[in-house]
Protein backbone atom coordinates (compact mmCIF):
# COMPACT_ATOMS: atom_id res chain seq x y z
CA UNK A 1 0.00 0.00 0.00
CA UNK A 2 1.56 2.89 -1.06
CA UNK A 3 0.91 6.21 0.93
CA UNK A 4 -0.06 9.48 -0.46
CA UNK A 5 -0.52 12.97 1.12
CA UNK A 6 -1.61 16.26 0.65
CA UNK A 7 -2.40 19.49 2.99
CA UNK A 8 -4.42 22.89 3.11
CA UNK A 9 -4.20 25.56 4.90
CA UNK A 10 -7.28 27.59 5.75
CA UNK A 11 -9.09 26.67 2.52
CA UNK A 12 -10.86 23.96 1.25
CA UNK A 13 -8.92 21.39 -0.69
CA UNK A 14 -9.26 18.52 -2.88
CA UNK A 15 -6.88 15.56 -3.03
CA UNK A 16 -6.87 12.96 -5.33
CA UNK A 17 -5.54 9.28 -4.64
CA UNK A 18 -5.29 6.55 -6.79
CA UNK A 19 -7.24 3.70 -4.96
CA UNK A 20 -7.38 0.12 -5.74
CA UNK A 21 -11.48 -1.69 -5.61
CA UNK A 22 -11.39 -3.56 -2.77
CA UNK A 23 -8.51 -2.13 -0.81
CA UNK A 24 -9.58 0.00 2.96
CA UNK A 25 -7.66 3.50 3.54
CA UNK A 26 -7.29 5.57 6.23
CA UNK A 27 -7.19 9.19 6.24
CA UNK A 28 -4.97 10.86 9.22
CA UNK A 29 -5.99 14.58 9.77
CA UNK A 30 -2.90 16.27 11.08
CA UNK A 31 -3.22 19.89 13.06
CA UNK A 32 -2.04 22.00 16.08
CA UNK A 33 -3.94 21.99 19.48
CA UNK A 34 -6.36 24.20 19.08
CA UNK A 35 -7.34 23.95 15.56
CA UNK A 36 -10.55 23.31 14.34
CA UNK A 37 -11.34 22.51 11.19
CA UNK A 38 -13.80 19.99 9.02
CA UNK A 39 -13.38 17.50 5.99
CA UNK A 40 -15.57 15.82 3.94
CA UNK A 41 -13.89 12.46 2.28
CA UNK A 42 -15.51 11.01 -1.21
CA UNK A 43 -14.37 7.97 -2.65
CA UNK A 44 -15.25 6.10 -5.86
CA UNK A 45 -13.78 3.07 -7.34
CA UNK A 46 -14.37 2.66 -10.90
CA UNK A 47 -13.72 -1.07 -12.51
CA UNK A 48 -11.30 -3.55 -10.96
CA UNK A 49 -8.35 -1.79 -10.84
CA UNK A 50 -6.20 -4.44 -10.24
CA UNK A 51 -7.22 -7.63 -12.27
CA UNK A 52 -4.95 -11.27 -11.64
CA UNK A 53 -1.77 -11.19 -13.89
CA UNK A 54 -1.67 -13.83 -16.28
CA UNK A 55 -1.02 -16.87 -15.16
CA UNK A 56 2.58 -18.96 -15.23
CA UNK A 57 2.44 -22.63 -15.87
CA UNK A 58 4.83 -24.86 -16.70
CA UNK A 59 5.06 -28.33 -18.61
CA UNK A 60 5.81 -31.47 -16.41
CA UNK A 61 6.49 -35.34 -16.64
CA UNK A 62 4.77 -37.39 -14.44
CA UNK A 63 4.96 -40.85 -13.56
CA UNK A 64 2.32 -43.46 -12.69
CA UNK A 65 2.91 -45.73 -9.76
CA UNK A 66 2.40 -49.26 -9.06
CA UNK A 67 -1.57 -49.27 -9.33
CA UNK A 68 -1.77 -46.97 -12.37
CA UNK A 69 -2.60 -44.02 -10.90
CA UNK A 70 -0.72 -40.38 -10.44
CA UNK A 71 -2.57 -37.59 -8.72
CA UNK A 72 -1.71 -33.97 -8.16
CA UNK A 73 -1.93 -33.94 -4.24
CA UNK A 74 -1.23 -30.00 -3.80
CA UNK A 75 -4.16 -28.42 -2.20
CA UNK A 76 -5.33 -26.05 -4.39
CA UNK A 77 -7.18 -23.93 -1.41
CA UNK A 78 -5.18 -22.44 1.78
CA UNK A 79 -5.06 -24.95 4.43
CA UNK A 80 -3.57 -24.38 7.65
CA UNK A 81 0.14 -25.06 7.87
CA UNK A 82 0.79 -23.93 11.71
CA UNK A 83 -1.10 -23.38 15.00
CA UNK A 84 -0.87 -23.16 18.78
CA UNK A 85 -4.84 -24.13 20.14
CA UNK A 86 -4.28 -23.65 23.67
CA UNK A 87 -4.60 -20.51 25.40
CA UNK A 88 -3.65 -20.45 29.40
CA UNK A 89 -2.66 -16.94 29.87
CA UNK A 90 -2.06 -13.43 27.68
CA UNK A 91 0.41 -11.11 27.24
CA UNK A 92 0.19 -7.29 27.25
CA UNK A 93 2.35 -4.66 24.66
CA UNK A 94 2.32 -2.83 21.70
CA UNK A 95 5.25 -4.42 19.41
CA UNK A 96 3.81 -8.41 20.14
CA UNK A 97 5.65 -10.63 17.98
CA UNK A 98 5.70 -14.27 17.23
CA UNK A 99 7.93 -16.09 14.94
CA UNK A 100 7.07 -19.27 12.92
CA UNK A 101 8.78 -22.08 10.32
CA UNK A 102 6.55 -23.50 7.85
CA UNK A 103 7.09 -26.70 6.37
CA UNK A 104 6.11 -25.70 2.42
CA UNK A 105 6.65 -22.84 0.34
CA UNK A 106 3.33 -20.62 -0.70
CA UNK A 107 1.46 -17.84 -0.64
CA UNK A 108 0.73 -16.52 3.35
CA UNK A 109 -2.87 -16.18 3.46
CA UNK A 110 -3.72 -15.65 6.73
CA UNK A 111 -2.90 -15.30 10.30
CA UNK A 112 -4.63 -15.36 13.18
CA UNK A 113 -4.36 -13.86 16.62
CA UNK A 114 -6.71 -14.21 19.74
CA UNK A 115 -7.39 -10.71 21.40
CA UNK A 116 -8.08 -11.02 25.36
CA UNK A 117 -10.15 -7.85 25.42
CA UNK A 118 -10.96 -5.62 22.54
CA UNK A 119 -8.25 -2.55 21.94
CA UNK A 120 -9.33 0.73 22.69
CA UNK A 121 -8.53 1.41 18.37
CA UNK A 122 -9.90 -1.77 17.18
CA UNK A 123 -7.92 -1.42 13.93
CA UNK A 124 -4.49 -2.88 14.64
CA UNK A 125 -1.72 -3.18 12.65
CA UNK A 126 0.20 -5.78 11.59
CA UNK A 127 3.68 -6.16 9.91
CA UNK A 128 5.43 -9.03 8.67
CA UNK A 129 9.70 -9.88 9.08
CA UNK A 130 11.79 -12.19 7.90
CA UNK A 131 13.51 -13.83 10.24
CA UNK A 132 12.91 -14.50 13.77
CA UNK A 133 11.85 -10.87 15.89
CA UNK A 134 11.39 -7.70 14.45
CA UNK A 135 14.77 -6.63 13.34
CA UNK A 136 14.67 -8.96 10.41
CA UNK A 137 13.74 -7.75 6.54
CA UNK A 138 10.66 -5.97 6.39
CA UNK A 139 8.17 -7.68 3.83
CA UNK A 140 4.53 -6.42 4.15
CA UNK A 141 1.87 -5.33 6.38
CA UNK A 142 -1.45 -5.98 6.98
CA UNK A 143 -4.02 -5.26 9.60
CA UNK A 144 -7.08 -6.75 11.40
CA UNK A 145 -10.41 -5.54 12.72
CA UNK A 146 -10.61 -6.63 16.10
CA UNK A 147 -13.85 -7.37 16.59
CA UNK A 148 -14.59 -9.65 19.31
CA UNK A 149 -12.08 -11.00 22.44
CA UNK A 150 -11.44 -14.60 22.53
CA UNK A 151 -12.01 -15.29 19.31
CA UNK A 152 -9.49 -15.57 16.98
CA UNK A 153 -8.85 -12.48 14.40
CA UNK A 154 -8.20 -13.00 10.83
CA UNK A 155 -5.82 -10.93 9.24
CA UNK A 156 -5.80 -11.74 5.80
CA UNK A 157 -2.73 -12.19 3.25
CA UNK A 158 -4.07 -10.29 0.13
CA UNK A 159 -5.38 -6.79 -0.07
CA UNK A 160 -5.20 -4.64 1.91
CA UNK A 161 -1.59 -6.44 2.52
CA UNK A 162 0.59 -4.25 1.07
CA UNK A 163 2.00 -6.89 -0.85
CA UNK A 164 1.58 -10.72 -1.24
CA UNK A 165 4.13 -12.58 0.91
CA UNK A 166 6.01 -15.91 -0.30
CA UNK A 167 6.76 -18.07 2.21
CA UNK A 168 9.75 -20.57 1.98
CA UNK A 169 9.55 -24.07 3.59
CA UNK A 170 12.12 -24.01 6.43
CA UNK A 171 12.32 -20.79 6.66
CA UNK A 172 11.88 -18.44 10.21
CA UNK A 173 9.36 -15.15 9.92
CA UNK A 174 7.79 -13.25 12.15
CA UNK A 175 4.74 -11.70 12.34
CA UNK A 176 4.53 -7.82 14.96
CA UNK A 177 0.98 -6.92 16.02
CA UNK A 178 1.99 -2.88 16.42
CA UNK A 179 0.06 -0.27 18.38
CA UNK A 180 0.24 3.51 17.83
CA UNK A 181 2.83 5.80 20.32
CA UNK A 182 1.48 4.12 23.33
CA UNK A 183 -1.48 1.95 22.73
CA UNK A 184 -1.03 -1.55 23.41
CA UNK A 185 -3.06 -5.07 23.09
CA UNK A 186 -3.68 -7.69 25.21
CA UNK A 187 -2.94 -11.30 23.58
CA UNK A 188 -3.90 -14.60 24.91
CA UNK A 189 -0.89 -16.53 24.70
CA UNK A 190 0.15 -20.38 25.47
CA UNK A 191 2.39 -21.54 27.91
CA UNK A 192 1.93 -25.02 28.08
CA UNK A 193 1.78 -26.09 24.18
CA UNK A 194 5.50 -24.74 23.15
CA UNK A 195 5.56 -24.11 19.24
CA UNK A 196 9.46 -25.70 17.97
CA UNK A 197 8.98 -24.18 15.17
CA UNK A 198 9.88 -20.31 16.82
CA UNK A 199 9.60 -17.91 19.83
CA UNK A 200 7.57 -15.08 20.53
CA UNK A 201 8.53 -11.44 22.22
CA UNK A 202 7.10 -12.74 25.77
CA UNK A 203 10.65 -15.28 25.65
CA UNK A 204 11.34 -18.61 25.24
CA UNK A 205 8.99 -21.39 26.01
CA UNK A 206 5.63 -19.06 25.62
CA UNK A 207 4.28 -18.75 22.18
CA UNK A 208 1.15 -16.52 21.40
CA UNK A 209 -2.22 -18.61 20.06
CA UNK A 210 -1.99 -18.39 16.23
CA UNK A 211 -2.38 -19.56 13.05
CA UNK A 212 -0.83 -19.41 9.68
CA UNK A 213 -2.14 -20.23 6.47
CA UNK A 214 -0.34 -20.93 3.57
CA UNK A 215 -1.76 -21.14 -0.09
CA UNK A 216 0.59 -23.56 -1.96
CA UNK A 217 1.67 -23.44 -5.58
CA UNK A 218 0.46 -26.31 -7.92
CA UNK A 219 3.04 -27.77 -9.39
CA UNK A 220 1.75 -26.69 -12.73
CA UNK A 221 2.34 -23.17 -11.87
CA UNK A 222 5.57 -21.54 -13.04
CA UNK A 223 5.43 -17.88 -10.72
CA UNK A 224 2.11 -16.74 -10.55
CA UNK A 225 1.64 -13.42 -9.08
CA UNK A 226 -1.05 -10.81 -8.14
CA UNK A 227 -0.95 -7.85 -6.81
CA UNK A 228 -3.91 -8.50 -4.69
CA UNK A 229 -2.75 -12.12 -3.80
CA UNK A 230 -3.99 -15.46 -4.75
CA UNK A 231 -6.89 -16.49 -3.38
CA UNK A 232 -7.37 -19.95 -4.36
CA UNK A 233 -6.52 -22.37 -7.66
CA UNK A 234 -7.85 -24.31 -10.38
CA UNK A 235 -7.06 -27.42 -12.35
CA UNK A 236 -9.19 -29.13 -14.84
CA UNK A 237 -7.72 -32.14 -14.20
CA UNK A 238 -5.95 -33.32 -11.03
CA UNK A 239 -5.66 -37.53 -11.08
CA UNK A 240 -4.03 -39.30 -14.28
CA UNK A 241 -4.65 -43.22 -14.94
CA UNK A 242 -3.32 -45.66 -17.39
CA UNK A 243 -5.68 -44.27 -19.84
CA UNK A 244 -3.98 -40.98 -19.90
CA UNK A 245 -0.26 -41.92 -21.03
CA UNK A 246 0.92 -39.57 -23.36
CA UNK A 247 0.27 -35.96 -23.42
CA UNK A 248 -2.37 -34.17 -21.39
CA UNK A 249 -3.49 -30.63 -21.49
CA UNK A 250 -4.74 -29.66 -18.25
CA UNK A 251 -6.00 -26.13 -17.27
CA UNK A 252 -4.60 -23.72 -14.49
CA UNK A 253 -7.01 -21.03 -13.02
CA UNK A 254 -5.61 -18.38 -10.58
CA UNK A 255 -8.15 -16.89 -8.44
CA UNK A 256 -7.45 -13.26 -6.97
CA UNK A 257 -8.58 -11.89 -4.05
CA UNK A 258 -10.62 -9.47 -5.79
CA UNK A 259 -12.30 -12.64 -7.18
CA UNK A 260 -10.60 -11.68 -10.90
CA UNK A 261 -9.32 -15.39 -12.81
CA UNK A 262 -7.06 -15.64 -15.34
CA UNK A 263 -6.21 -19.29 -16.44
CA UNK A 264 -3.03 -21.21 -19.23
CA UNK A 265 -3.17 -24.33 -20.29
CA UNK A 266 0.27 -26.45 -19.71
CA UNK A 267 1.30 -30.21 -21.30
CA UNK A 268 1.42 -33.07 -18.46
CA UNK A 269 3.28 -35.63 -20.31
CA UNK A 270 1.59 -38.77 -18.66
CA UNK A 271 4.32 -41.91 -18.48
CA UNK A 272 4.67 -45.33 -17.19
CA UNK A 273 7.43 -46.60 -16.46
CA UNK A 274 6.33 -49.44 -13.73
CA UNK A 275 7.43 -52.63 -15.89
CA UNK A 276 4.72 -55.90 -15.74
CA UNK A 277 5.97 -58.61 -13.32
CA UNK A 278 6.11 -62.00 -14.97
CA UNK A 279 5.28 -64.78 -13.03
CA UNK A 280 5.75 -68.38 -14.08
CA UNK A 281 4.16 -71.60 -12.64
CA UNK A 282 6.75 -73.89 -11.25
CA UNK A 283 8.65 -76.74 -12.63
CA UNK A 284 8.53 -78.70 -9.16
CA UNK A 285 7.11 -81.25 -8.36
CA UNK A 286 5.09 -81.29 -11.39
CA UNK A 287 6.19 -79.97 -14.38
CA UNK A 288 3.35 -78.50 -17.18
CA UNK A 289 2.82 -80.78 -19.79
CA UNK A 290 2.18 -79.23 -23.56
CA UNK A 291 0.95 -82.18 -25.84
CA UNK A 292 1.60 -82.52 -29.56
CA UNK A 293 -1.27 -82.44 -31.72
CA UNK A 294 -2.00 -84.87 -34.55
CA UNK A 295 0.17 -83.04 -36.90
CA UNK A 296 3.17 -83.24 -34.41
CA UNK A 297 3.35 -79.64 -33.27
CA UNK A 298 1.82 -77.35 -29.99
CA UNK A 299 1.78 -73.89 -30.58
CA UNK A 300 2.22 -72.26 -26.80
CA UNK A 301 -0.97 -70.78 -25.19
CA UNK A 302 1.23 -68.40 -22.59
CA UNK A 303 -1.74 -68.44 -20.23
CA UNK A 304 -0.35 -72.11 -19.86
CA UNK A 305 2.51 -71.16 -18.37
CA UNK A 306 1.34 -68.08 -16.74
CA UNK A 307 1.29 -67.71 -12.84
CA UNK A 308 -0.34 -64.68 -12.36
CA UNK A 309 1.74 -61.77 -13.90
CA UNK A 310 0.76 -58.29 -13.18
CA UNK A 311 1.29 -55.02 -14.09
CA UNK A 312 0.09 -51.14 -13.07
CA UNK A 313 -2.13 -51.31 -16.36
CA UNK A 314 -2.20 -53.39 -19.40
CA UNK A 315 0.00 -55.79 -20.94
CA UNK A 316 0.66 -58.66 -23.64
CA UNK A 317 2.07 -62.44 -22.63
CA UNK A 318 4.30 -64.17 -24.88
CA UNK A 319 7.20 -67.42 -24.73
CA UNK A 320 10.33 -68.12 -26.30
CA UNK A 321 9.97 -70.68 -27.99
CA UNK A 322 6.10 -69.90 -29.07
CA UNK A 323 6.02 -73.55 -30.28
CA UNK A 324 6.82 -77.01 -30.21
CA UNK A 325 7.47 -80.38 -32.29
CA UNK A 326 8.14 -83.86 -32.65
CA UNK A 327 12.13 -82.99 -32.25
CA UNK A 328 11.30 -81.35 -28.82
CA UNK A 329 9.60 -84.16 -26.85
CA UNK A 330 10.89 -84.41 -22.97
CA UNK A 331 11.61 -81.73 -20.59
CA UNK A 332 12.07 -78.21 -22.34
CA UNK A 333 13.17 -74.65 -20.63
CA UNK A 334 10.68 -71.97 -21.59
CA UNK A 335 10.48 -68.26 -20.86
CA UNK A 336 7.29 -65.97 -20.45
CA UNK A 337 7.48 -62.39 -21.35
CA UNK A 338 5.28 -59.68 -19.93
CA UNK A 339 5.15 -56.24 -22.42
CA UNK A 340 3.36 -53.44 -21.85
CA UNK A 341 2.42 -50.82 -23.83
CA UNK A 342 5.38 -48.89 -23.26
CA UNK A 343 7.66 -51.57 -24.00
CA UNK A 344 8.60 -52.40 -20.60
CA UNK A 345 8.88 -55.61 -20.43
CA UNK A 346 10.26 -58.67 -17.89
CA UNK A 347 10.86 -62.30 -18.24
CA UNK A 348 11.47 -65.45 -15.91
CA UNK A 349 11.80 -69.20 -17.24
CA UNK A 350 10.28 -72.46 -16.25
CA UNK A 351 10.30 -76.26 -17.15
CA UNK A 352 7.60 -77.63 -19.12
CA UNK A 353 7.84 -81.48 -20.42
CA UNK A 354 6.85 -82.16 -23.93
CA UNK A 355 4.32 -85.29 -24.66
CA UNK A 356 3.09 -87.43 -27.33
CA UNK A 357 0.33 -88.71 -26.36
CA UNK A 358 -1.22 -89.66 -29.75
CA UNK A 359 -0.40 -93.31 -30.89
CA UNK A 360 0.06 -94.65 -34.32
CA UNK A 361 -2.40 -95.24 -36.40
CA UNK A 362 -2.35 -99.29 -37.85
CA UNK A 363 -3.40 -99.67 -41.29
CA UNK A 364 -3.51 -103.26 -42.32
CA UNK A 365 -4.36 -104.72 -45.89
CA UNK A 366 -5.23 -108.45 -46.49
CA UNK A 367 -3.01 -110.23 -48.78
CA UNK A 368 -2.44 -114.19 -50.21
CA UNK A 369 0.47 -116.56 -49.73
CA UNK A 370 1.09 -119.05 -51.68
CA UNK A 371 3.17 -122.00 -50.39
CA UNK A 372 6.61 -123.21 -52.14
CA UNK A 373 7.33 -126.71 -52.80
CA UNK A 374 8.11 -127.22 -49.31
CA UNK A 375 4.63 -126.52 -48.09
CA UNK A 376 5.57 -123.17 -46.21
CA UNK A 377 5.76 -119.79 -46.68
CA UNK A 378 6.62 -116.72 -44.96
CA UNK A 379 4.54 -112.79 -44.60
CA UNK A 380 6.37 -109.53 -44.03
CA UNK A 381 5.27 -106.10 -42.26
CA UNK A 382 5.08 -104.91 -46.08
CA UNK A 383 2.80 -107.67 -47.16
CA UNK A 384 0.46 -106.54 -44.37
CA UNK A 385 1.18 -102.97 -44.02
CA UNK A 386 -1.13 -100.33 -45.90
CA UNK A 387 0.49 -96.84 -45.19
CA UNK A 388 -0.10 -97.03 -41.39
CA UNK A 389 1.22 -93.86 -39.90
CA UNK A 390 2.06 -91.21 -36.58
CA UNK A 391 2.27 -87.81 -36.03
CA UNK A 392 5.66 -88.10 -35.04
CA UNK A 393 6.67 -90.82 -37.44
CA UNK A 394 6.48 -94.93 -37.29
CA UNK A 395 9.44 -96.47 -35.16
CA UNK A 396 9.04 -100.42 -36.35
CA UNK A 397 6.07 -102.83 -37.71
CA UNK A 398 6.21 -106.25 -36.19
CA UNK A 399 3.85 -109.32 -37.22
CA UNK A 400 2.34 -111.52 -34.86
CA UNK A 401 2.48 -114.09 -36.91
CA UNK A 402 5.04 -114.32 -40.51
CA UNK A 403 5.30 -117.98 -41.61
CA UNK A 404 2.64 -120.67 -42.12
CA UNK A 405 2.18 -124.13 -43.88
CA UNK A 406 -0.27 -126.42 -45.37
CA UNK A 407 -2.04 -126.71 -42.15
CA UNK A 408 -2.60 -122.89 -42.29
CA UNK A 409 -4.32 -123.07 -45.63
CA UNK A 410 -7.06 -120.83 -45.76
CA UNK A 411 -7.81 -118.00 -44.10
CA UNK A 412 -5.65 -116.89 -41.28
CA UNK A 413 -5.99 -113.55 -38.90
CA UNK A 414 -2.50 -111.53 -38.62
CA UNK A 415 -1.91 -108.69 -36.18
CA UNK A 416 0.12 -105.81 -37.29
CA UNK A 417 1.83 -103.80 -34.45
CA UNK A 418 3.09 -100.30 -35.35
CA UNK A 419 5.49 -98.85 -32.56
CA UNK A 420 6.12 -94.65 -33.04
CA UNK A 421 9.24 -92.99 -32.00
CA UNK A 422 8.39 -92.13 -28.80
CA UNK A 423 7.06 -95.69 -27.97
CA UNK A 424 3.55 -95.54 -28.30
CA UNK A 425 1.67 -98.49 -29.84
Amino acid sequence: MVPSTGSSSNRASTLTIPTVCGEQYFVYVYGFAGDVGNFDLTMSCAGLGNPTGDVAVQDITVQLDATGNYVFDTPLTPQTEVEVLIADGSTTGNHIWQSFTPTVSGFLHQIEVTFAVIPADPTVDVLIFDGQGNGGTYLSTGYVEVTAAGSPSTIDMGSPWDSPVNLIAGNEYTFQVSGVGVLSYEIQRSNSDPYAGGISSVGAGTDLKFSVDILQRPMLDNGTTDPDGIDHWELSQTAFGCGDVGDVDVTLTAYDKLGNSSACVATVTVEDNEAPVAACVPDAPTMVELALDAAGNHTVDPADIDNGSTDNCTFTLSTVPASFTCAEVGPQSIALSATDPGGLTTSCTTTIVVVDNIPPTAICQPHTLVLDGAGSGTVTTADIDNASDDNCGVASLTLDITTFNCSNIGANTVELTVTDVNGLV
